[in-house]
């Protein structure tokens, strides 16, 4: 598992926290309690899915010293098509372990992961760098004040799922009354409005980034608590292709979904709906399922290329690789190369005499290579050979020894070209004529 393992992107979902203040407030900053963790997971190329154990720390950057673990146990997190999702620190979880704020006072905390997908835990790369989350706080541009709580207080409750906390307002339209965002709570906490004066208010909350304004409202009278009317902003993304999957940015604040947005921010182009974190990777040149690697090993459509180091056009039988397109060395299309360091040696390479299995069929210099010589067949050893039997090579082989032919009788070494003739009733030197001079 590769990192086998990645993880896709890392989202803290952070609630608001609403405080009234005057005019002068003393800045102070707390780390979350609870992070929603969001990640993405895949083995050898592909994206896993199932049920998989993990196990979670914060570690320092610098010296690894962990600051915090998850717990005794692994936590059990369904994974959808890649695709998971948790809150560390909610102990409401089982075997999570709370998050400790002092953590987020050190320079550089990551979160390191762990997963146990079937083969055993493995740890997933690189640790992801975790910014802490300290918000000063300040006062609001036409604040008044200081104001004091009265008779005729609105009190309520804020939160804000995504965005930053610190450009949230809420307020009364027309009038010069404000509360400021106050630390990062994640149960939220309640505003105060006062004084207010008698009659039915509309009670405005917005939430502003890079431009970007989202405005919730609900009428309430004067010494009217309203903590169970909730201003829940979240932060959507737009899905111009209609995949189910937005893009990280361009996005709204909203308190439902709006049509033509997602609440995901995964896609990786949002003007093709064929491409996004659900979609099968093929042989295209693109990244089509988003996870940052274009037409890898395995790819649907894929051709087998084999380890050609010596560039011959032939690969090693045994190592190969389906891909997309020729990777370095993985380059050739044939396989059965028996000396891949030689780009003379190959399947079909011309035979020549040697001491090497040029053509990779098992055998070395065999009758006909290149520069061969005729042998002749020599039964009897007299150095003379059968002429119409022969066979050319690249050294003697059995009774295949004699250079010169015309042997005439293969069974009697003593007879053949050039040998003596004497009278005895036999062609002795094989030139055709028997007992001559006797």
């Amino acid at each position: 598992m590769r990192q086998a393992l990645k993880h896709r992107r890392l989202q803290l979902v952070i609630l608001a926290v609403l405080l009234w203040i005057g005019s002068l407030v003393d800045p102070f900053a707390q780390g979350p309690t609870v992070i929603n963790y969001q990640g993405r997971v895949t083995v050898a190329g592909t994206n896993f899915t199932g049920t998989g154990q993990f196990r979670f720390a914060l570690v320092d950057g610098v010296t690894g010293a962990v600051y915090w673990s998850n717990g005794s146990g692994p936590v059990s997190i369904p994974v959808t098509r890649g695709l998971f999702s948790v809150l560390l620190g909610d102990t409401t979880v089982s075997n999570m372990a709370p998050l400790p704020v002092w953590a987020f006072t050190n320079t550089d905390v990551r979160l390191r992961v762990w997963i146990d997908s079937g083969r055993g835990f493995e740890l997933l790369g690189p640790d992801q760098r975790l910014a802490a989350v300290p918000y000063a706080l300040a006062v609001a541009p036409n604040s008044v004040g200081p104001l004091q709580l009265g008779a005729g207080a609105i009190r309520g409750l804020v939160q804000c799922d995504g965005g930053n906390p610190a450009n949230a307002y809420v307020y009364i339209p027309g009038k010069s009354i404000f509360a400021v965002v106050g630390p990062v709570s994640p149960a939220g906490a309640p505003f105060e409005l006062s004084p207010v004066p008698g009659g039915t208010h509309t009670i405005a909350v917005e939430l502003r980034e890079n431009g970007v304004i989202a405005t919730q409202v609900v009428n309430v009278l004067p010494g009217q608590t309203v903590e169970n009317v909730n201003f829940l902003f979240r932060k959507f993304f737009r899905d111009a292709d209609g995949d189910g999957y937005g893009h990280y940015s361009q996005f709204i604040f909203a308190t439902t979904l709006p049509a033509g947005y997602s609440t995901n921010s995964w896609d990786c182009n949002d003007a093709n709906p064929a491409i996004n974190p659900g979609a099968t990777e093929i042989c295209n040149g693109i990244d089509d399922n988003c996870d940052g690697i274009t037409d890898p090993e395995g790819t649907p459509g894929c051709i087998t290329y084999y380890y050609d180091a010596d560039g011959d056009g032939w690969g090693v039988s045994g190592n190969s690789k389906c891909l997309c397109a020729p990777s370095g060395n993985y380059r050739a299309l044939q396989p059965g190369d028996c000396n891949d360091n030689n780009p003379n040696i190959y399947p079909g390479a011309p035979e020549a005499c040697n001491g090497m299995d040029d053509d990779c069929d098992g055998a070395t210099d065999e009758e006909g290579a290149q520069g061969c010589i005729t042998y002749y067949y020599d039964a009897d050893g007299d150095g003379y050979g059968v002429t119409s039997k022969s066979k050319c090579l690249c050294a003697p082989s059995g009774n295949y020894r004699a250079m010169q032919p015309g042997d005439c009788n293969d069974s009697d070494p003593n007879v053949h070209p050039g040998a003596p003739e004497r009278c005895n009733g036999v062609d002795d030197d094989c030139d055709g004529i028997t007992d001559e001079g006797c």
